[in-house]
């Protein structure tokens, strides 16, 4: 998709978005984690398989937040993804969002696609290795 945005045009327009998701404060502590640019082969994996098999809808999906929608494609894939990993390739390959709550979103993402790939048509722990290795 040559429209589709990059990891750095993601991360500029939503600086609040870390690996694990949406930073968001629970008991009045910030709840953060790394940095987004640090796993580049993540988002590539993610983009690639969202832009292959999941078509796009004009109302927001609410059956799958965003951290069940990145076990499905850890599933799919084979390998660990995270959960804001998996929101900056939805956001990037131009997925409407409404955010849900914590660090989770849900995305206008069609149903009937995603269920070739969702349980229980498909084995719920199949994670994998990570693909970007350094992590801190």
């Amino acid at each position: 998709m040559s429209n589709m945005k990059t990891l750095e045009e993601i991360k500029k327009e939503y600086p609040t978005l870390t690996c694990n998701g949406w930073t968001y404060y629970s008991r009045g502590e910030k709840i953060s984690s790394r940095d987004i640019l640090k796993c580049p082969k993540e988002f590539k994996a993610i983009c690639e398989w969202l832009n292959t098999y999941i078509g796009h809808r004009k109302t927001i999906n609410t059956n799958s937040s965003s951290y069940g929608l990145k076990h499905t494609v850890e599933r799919a894939i084979g390998h660990y993804v995270c959960n804001g990993m998996f929101i900056a390739a939805a956001l990037a390959c131009g997925y409407k969002m409404k955010y849900w709550n914590g660090p989770n979103c849900c995305f206008a993402m069609s149903q009937k696609d995603l269920n070739k790939f969702q349980y229980p048509n498909k084995p719920l722990t199949q994670g994998g290795p990570p693909l970007d290795r350094t992590r801190d």
